[in-house]
């Protein structure tokens, strides 16, 4: 992603755990604030908009640890899609109008500062599917955007992971990848792996659509708010050392009771399943049957959320 945007010219955005600042770029851009809860986005934003350029090196590593527990995900996913939202807020007019950026970035950094709608849109999507098929109505056109939709997603999902690595290769080592892949793994192996979690990266996405849109319209409508730190747990030791040093910070991270976001998460996988078996058993399979894909992909969804929130309750205790 960053790799591509670097080679389009488009702004990018500044990872807080892993980039170099000049001291200089800071302050021209005004310094850091506390308006927002994503600052690294912010002060990215208004220093490319004071002419600054972000360098990206694909040469050098910078590890860095993922959310280990669901609730720590979901903390993480509401700070940078309600930071997202408050960014956008602060900054469009001003993007829009900088007329020292030509039109493609311009309209390039309004779509990335609005990135965190695609959650709003995506519940509207679900709510309005579920209005339609309870008045026994197909909802055709519904289902057939969908279905377009995840074959662009996909298509472009798998196309620009490529491209990526091609683009970010010199030709020496793109021709060692190319001849690794070929010995270990057969094209058709690498695309029924990629489209396993490709699918369950869309019920993922449309599992945290709920607590993420109430975490854009709260970015939207106010300023500032908690910053929730992602809790680390090093990690990048020895698992022996990184399972003791998780079990000693659990005590202190891991939440110890159910929050109506994980009851939310809980009844809608009730919803979604029941819905799913509906339409199999009383009306038919092949009737409904872009219905039945999409409710048992939101079944799914949120019943990985939801058993992944109650184990890391049960297990705290």
């Amino acid at each position: 992603e960053q790799a591509g945007r670097y080679y389009s010219d488009v702004f990018l955005q500044f990872n807080g755990t892993a980039g170099i600042w000049r001291k200089e770029a800071i302050l021209n851009a005004g310094g850091w604030k506390d308006d927002t809860i994503t600052e690294d986005l912010d002060l990215s934003y208004r220093a490319q908009l004071h002419g600054y350029k972000v360098v990206f090196l694909e040469d050098v590593d910078t590890p860095a640890e993922l959310p280990i527990s669901i609730n720590d995900f979901k903390s993480q996913q509401y700070r940078w899609s309600k930071g997202a939202a408050q960014t956008a807020r602060k900054l469009i007019g001003e993007v829009l109008r900088a007329k020292q950026l030509s039109l493609f970035v311009r309209y390039h950094a309004a779509f990335h500062l609005f990135s965190s709608l695609l959650f709003l849109t995506c519940l509207l999507q679900t709510l309005l599917l579920v209005a339609i098929e309870s008045l026994c109505v197909e909802p055709t056109i519904l289902i057939l955007t969908n279905i377009i939709n995840a074959i662009l997603m996909f298509i472009t999902s798998y196309i620009g992971n490529s491209e990526a690595k091609r683009l970010t290769l010199n030709d020496n080592s793109h021709r060692q990848l190319d001849k690794k892949n070929n010995n270990n793994e057969h094209f058709l192996l690498k695309l029924v792996k990629f489209l396993f979690h490709f699918l369950l990266f869309i019920s993922l996405i449309q599992a945290i659509c709920l607590h993420n849109t109430i975490a854009v319209i709260d970015g939207l409508i106010r300023k500032k708010g908690e910053f929730k730190r992602t809790p680390k747990y090093s990690v990048e030791t020895t698992k022996y050392q990184s399972k003791k040093s998780i079990n000693d910070k659990k005590i202190h991270y891991q939440r110890k009771s159910i929050d109506w976001f994980a009851l939310a998460d809980i009844t809608l996988a009730i919803v979604f399943i029941l819905k799913t078996l509906h339409c199999i058993f009383f009306v038919g399979i092949w009737v409904k049957f872009g219905t039945i894909v999409l409710y048992s992909s939101l079944a799914v969804g949120y019943c990985v959320v939801s058993v992944a929130s109650l184990l890391e309750v049960y297990t705290s205790k």
